[in-house]
């Protein structure tokens, strides 16, 4: 059965490869004919002789070789051929479009092929043809007769067309088809791409309708589109050249990083520990920056999100980082800062931020450098009343008299604080260490050691945190720093305010003695200077702890740039807080008059054993020592509460400032 082809023939993009000489046999009303983008190698003499309606033929993008003085012959009407991109297209015969045969023919494309010259011969007694044999910025546009049917072929065919004004799409643009069902022109892409034929329909490189740069090419975002290969330009140095660049300026050669998407590749800074360069830079596992401000970071992140998606669907406005880098700075706790692409995303990991992200966000609470989950509001009640039964409990033991109930010369009272020492000085050793060595992945029983070394040193604001209750309730180190002193100053006064009333009490009773009343008002005093300096030793490594890291040798320098030129100090004890402000001026002053106490205090109480105990009862009294046997390990056991305290305040105090 013969195919009938009639006024309108669409054969473009099916790989042909030849044409049969018959095949337009009975088609003399074929006005429109799309041959183009297929694998065409010759047209048979005589092809079109009974084309006598033929007005548009499409050839471009096939393998012909030649044209021949009767390729054409027959199709006297024909207005407009186009033949560019056959590449091996080498000449065009004399006669091959004599104005005898077409009078009409008024613009013919012959770009990108194999000819090396047109002689007129080819078209001869021609006056009003347009040859478009170079690139040029001129486009030809064409009447379209306003046939629907030759305007809807030319908008699939690498044309737009309005009001029957049809133009090709020009050198370096491409055809493709937009959302609304429309075709349009659209510039090929900055990086490996260009396009050096006009009219172009079809996907070739990277799924654009461009031709690919040669390896190791590409062109600038300035100078798109691309409209012949010329204009790709060798990639820079830090560039693979073995690749083809695509979306971008080349890709960078390991440990190169850039802040273009299509500007130079620049090596990694030398010198600097915990950053990863890689097109991008950006920092180690274990490591953290901040940007000089929120605009600057989130630009950053903009660009880096861009600069991952190969394709053109990124962000033309993100193509750039006009920035700074910052400085990349070891965190305390590696765990904690995520690195790699979440350094500009989330640097933290979850429950921290903050600066080296050790500031604990809402819903967390600090122990043991780490952020850990807030507990639940009955498990703090129930913290909270064990500590105020335990306290109460001390102080039952403490003021009671217990003068009948002693066993072998002890009160039960010095039975319970001599087992107390023990306990209290080897949570202090065991928390020292553990929080001097925080950055040590220590099992989890250890772990939990060290919160009931919290409680041993009544360090109440970490052991059952109000903030967790209320995020308002929240204590920073300022805060903490007078709540520890005032505990203290609170003892001392609740000491003292307690003997004087016991003393009063005993005064006043009318049933005692005088030499009685001595005795029970000697007593009173002793259990009272007995618990204020047990407390005083427990809170000691705390309050030392508090005093000394809010000196300045404990504020951690932190720069916003790696020529630290833009720098912050921020305090170790809490880095939400910032050194050297109006606010830390006055607590450091403070701090500086409260520094005395680390050193006092055990001073103070070597000089209160030596004075009431070693010189009366053991220097000048060699022969009651045996006698005295409870009070020598009572002063080795003092003396080595002073020592514990002040080898863990100096452990303290250096860690405070590395």
């Amino acid at each position: 059965m013969p195919i009938v082809l009639n006024v309108f023939s669409g054969l473009s993009m099916n790989k042909l490869t030849k044409l049969n000489a018959h095949l337009l046999k009975d088609a003399n009303g074929l006005e429109f004919m799309f041959l183009q983008h297929n694998e065409i190698k010759a047209i048979p003499d005589n092809f079109f002789k009974t084309s006598t309606s033929l007005r548009y033929v499409f050839l471009n993008n096939n393998n012909l070789t030649k044209i021949g003085s009767d390729t054409f012959k027959g199709a006297s009407k024909l207005e407009m051929l186009t033949l560019s991109n056959n590449y091996e297209l080498a000449a065009l015969e004399p006669g091959s479009f004599n104005y005898s045969d077409f009078g009409n023919l008024s613009l013919v494309y012959i770009l990108q092929t194999g000819l090396v010259r047109i002689k007129m011969e080819s078209f001869k007694q021609h006056r009003k043809a347009g040859l478009v044999i170079a690139p040029t910025d001129n486009i030809y546009p064409f009447q379209a007769s306003g046939d629907e049917r030759l305007g809807e072929g030319l908008a699939r065919s690498g044309f737009t067309c309005k009001d029957h004004v049809c133009i090709p799409c020009h050198f370096g643009t491409y055809q493709r088809r937009s959302s609304n069902g429309s075709y349009v022109c659209t510039k090929c892409p900055a990086g490996g791409f260009y396009q050096n034929t006009i009219g172009h329909h079809g996907t070739l490189a990277g799924r654009t309708g461009c031709l690919p740069c040669p390896r190791g090419t590409y062109v600038e975002l300035d100078k798109i589109p691309g409209k012949h290969q010329h204009i790709c330009r060798v990639c820079p140095a830090g560039s693979k050249t073995d690749q083809w660049s695509s979306y971008r300026g080349c890709f960078c050669i390991d440990s190169f990083y850039r802040k273009g998407r299509f500007t130079r590749c620049v090596a990694c800074p030398k010198g600097v520990r915990g950053i990863l360069c890689n097109e991008t830079m950006l920092v180690k596992e274990g490591y953290w920056w901040e940007f000089r401000d929120y605009n600057e970071s989130w630009e950053y992140q903009r660009f880096v999100d861009a600069l991952m998606i190969p394709d053109e669907q990124y962000n033309h406005n993100d193509v750039n980082f006009t920035g700074i880098f910052p400085k990349p700075y070891p965190c305390p706790k590696a765990s904690s800062c995520l690195g790699s692409l979440n350094s500009v995303r989330k640097p933290c990991q979850t429950g921290y931020g903050g600066p080296l992200c050790e500031v604990c966000v809402k819903g967390y609470y600090k122990s043991m450098s780490r952020c850990t989950k807030c507990p639940t509001l009955p498990w703090m009640i129930t913290q909270m009343c064990f500590i105020a039964c335990v306290f109460f409990l001390l102080i039952f033991i403490l003021v009671r008299d217990e003068r009948k109930a002693k066993v072998k010369g002890r009160t039960l009272s010095d039975i319970v604080l001599a087992r107390l020492k023990i306990v209290i000085g080897f949570y202090q050793v065991t928390a020292g260490t553990l929080d001097a060595f925080s950055y040590v992945q220590w099992p989890e029983a250890l772990l939990q050691l060290s919160n009931y070394a919290k409680f041993v040193q009544l360090n109440v604001v970490q052991l059952a945190p109000v903030h967790c209750s209320k995020d308002s309730l929240r204590m920073n180190a300022y805060v903490g720093l007078l709540l520890t002193v005032a505990l203290n100053g609170g003892i001392i006064i609740l000491a003292f305010l307690y003997f004087q009333c016991r003393k009063l009490y005993i005064k006043l009773k009318k049933d005692m003695t005088s030499e009685e009343k001595v005795e029970e008002i000697s007593l009173s005093k002793e259990h009272c200077y007995r618990g204020a300096f047990l407390v005083m030793f427990i809170t000691f490594p705390e309050v030392s702890s508090r005093i000394l890291r809010m000196l300045p040798p404990a504020c951690h320098q932190i720069c916003q740039d790696i020529e630290m030129k833009d720098c912050t100090y921020y305090l170790k004890m809490d880095y939400s807080l910032k050194c050297f402000d109006k606010f830390y001026n006055k607590y450091v002053t403070a701090a500086y008059v409260g520094a005395i106490y680390p050193v006092l205090f055990p001073l103070f109480i070597v000089v209160v054993l030596y004075l009431l105990y070693y010189r009366p009862h053991i220097k000048t009294a060699p022969a009651i020592r045996n006698e005295s046997g409870m009070k020598s390990w009572k002063a080795c056991a003092s003396s080595m509460k002073t020592t514990t305290s002040a080898a863990g305040t100096g452990k303290l105090w250096k860690r405070s400032g590395s």
